[in-house]
């Protein structure tokens, strides 16, 4: 390979003529040579190095962040990951080159010292000989790590930009023969038959609707390969469960899922990873830099899935949910790590405002409607409305198979670690004398708590003995939170035996405390399941 001219930089002493070593590929060894050469000191000297040594046949578009590689007279997508593993081998050769060129100059200095000489003086010879070559063997100790390498990747993208004349930010146009399309293989599966195995998705719902523990269900079952919710699991792999809220509650939820789950070792699981500080998915650095670790950590593993719950948390500062500029660009970061891990991305997020979805029917995901084209796979979790500790999960998008034309019943359980786990089905859950029943106030999230606090404090002060039935709009005025919020709570407090809904003229609902405050505790209070409602 001819050495290509060195670019000037700061930190080389001189013109590029004083280099005296020229960089050869052939066998991977980096030979001394009296013409002229240059040696990589920092990550734009390696990607101008890689650059040339496949020039012509590597290409970056910035807007979809791919690489593409040419094929004869197409470009194709490099799915691959060639790119990467280029840079790679790079960085192999380099090291290798470098180790050699210091043993070339170590023998140099013996030959010339002979016998006269001390061991101290031949090694500070040595020193004197190889610093011209100090930056070039930091260099390469830098990109023997992943961090190195990815920077390299970084310069590289740069120089091998959409060149000028082209399209910027898109990939280069190919036709694709009909062949081709016609011998690709089958979509694979991470859960079969729902969530295939590459793609970006999403698990959204109202709060309280168990989400969470069933994003951290989902994603033991991958690690563990343990069907999930009756679905096999195809790609057991490792996982990755970024959280950008309730760190606090993470160990007792994963001790209580594990307790739960059909395995052996009740210990926590190797192939399951946390990353506990959120960061701005439209951030490029923010993202190159988890792919990175999750990538180290991971070696020859397989990552299958990565989580992030919530994914507001993971929005930056700028970023508006209900644009969809921006919320494209925390697409294609999802997109952009599931392509380069080769793993499901799945964003754990709220119901929209107005589409809650009623009669049991799902509503749709909040912020831009973007999301939905985007999705691979969707699914919402609902409440059973009239079923303690039960819940719904709707598959709302997929990629290829008909979407199921009922939803996919689940239960939650306490377990003994102190926290919820979910089990298949409807099951006990729900069922009077049922010994892992949750009790009530234990499926609601501390904004749902307080608010039923507050309606069933407002209605024991002023609906309860001989005082008439308060109506909801009465219980609204005089409470706070969104009305919607508390005409479920006043649901779940009749369903659950808190307070008593009779008619009141006009017909509407009406609310009030069935009996004495004594009386309603005996009724509700089992005596294995201490109740502490929140009254004043």
């Amino acid at each position: 390979m001819t050495a290509p001219t060195p670019p000037k930089q700061r930190g080389q002493r001189g013109e590029p003529g004083t280099w005296k070593f020229l960089v050869l590929w052939e066998n991977g060894i980096l030979l001394p040579k009296e013409t002229l050469g240059w040696l990589p000191t920092s990550d734009l000297d390696s990607a101008l190095l890689i650059q040339q040594e496949r020039a012509g046949s590597l290409r970056y578009a910035h807007g979809s962040r791919q690489w593409y590689l040419r094929d004869g007279e197409a470009w194709r997508k490099d799915d691959g990951g060639t790119v990467e593993k280029a840079v790679t081998d790079y960085a192999i050769r380099l090291d290798l080159a470098i180790k050699a060129l210091k043993e070339e100059v170590r023998q140099q200095v013996v030959r010339q010292a002979g016998l006269e000489k001390s061991e101290t003086e031949i090694r500070e010879r040595q020193a004197e000989v190889w610093e011209p070559f100090e930056a070039a063997a930091g260099h390469a100790a830098w990109l023997k790590r992943a961090s190195g390498q990815a920077a390299v990747l970084k310069m590289l993208s740069v120089a091998c930009g959409a060149p000028d004349g082209e399209a910027e930010g898109r990939q280069p146009l190919a036709l694709v023969p009909a062949a081709e399309v016609w011998e690709q293989p089958d979509l694979a599966y991470l859960v079969d038959g729902w969530i295939p195995q590459t793609g970006v998705g999403a698990l959204f719902g109202e709060t309280g609707t168990w989400k969470s523990f069933l994003a951290l269900h989902l994603l033991l079952c991958v690690v563990y390969r343990l069907g999930f919710l009756g679905q096999p699991v195809n790609r057991p792999g490792r996982g990755v469960y970024l959280l950008g809220e309730g760190q606090a509650g993470a160990r007792r939820r994963l001790r209580s899922a594990i307790a739960d789950l059909a395995v052996q070792e009740k210990i926590a699981p190797a192939g399951l990873d946390y990353v506990m500080v959120p960061f701005p998915l439209s951030d490029e650095r923010a993202v190159t830099e988890v792919v990175t670790v999750i990538r180290a950590r991971a070696g020859t593993d397989p990552v299958s899935l990565v989580v992030f719950d919530a994914a507001a948390d993971f929005y930056g500062a700028d970023d508006s949910e209900i644009s969809a500029t921006d919320m494209q660009r925390i697409i294609a970061a999802c997109k952009r790590i599931s392509r380069e891990l080769g793993c499901f991305v799945l964003l754990v997020a709220h119901t929209g405002h107005g589409s809650k979805g009623e009669d049991d029917e799902p509503g749709r995901m909040r912020g831009t409607s973007r999301f939905g084209q985007a999705w691979d796979f969707e699914m919402q979790a609902m409440r059973e409305p009239k079923r303690q500790g039960c819940g719904l999960l709707w598959i709302t998008k997929t990629k290829e198979d008909e979407l199921p034309s009922a939803p996919v019943p689940f239960h939650v359980i306490k377990t003994p670690a102190g926290s919820l786990a979910v089990r298949p089905g409807h099951g006990e859950a729900g069922e009077a004398g049922a010994e892992d029943r949750p009790h009530p106030l234990e499926l609601l999230s501390p904004t749902e708590e307080r608010i039923f606090g507050e309606v069933i404090t407002y209605v024991r002060k002023r609906g309860s003995g001989d005082k008439p039935p308060l109506s909801f709009r009465a219980i609204d005025g005089g409470t706070k939170g969104n009305q919607r919020a508390k005409r479920r709570m006043l649901d779940l407090a009749v369903d659950w035996q808190f307070l008593a809904e009779v008619p009141i003229p006009g017909d509407r609902r009406g609310f009030r405390y069935p009996g004495s405050f004594s009386a309603w505790c005996d009724r509700v209070a089992a005596p294995d399941v201490p109740v502490s409602p929140p009254i004043a």
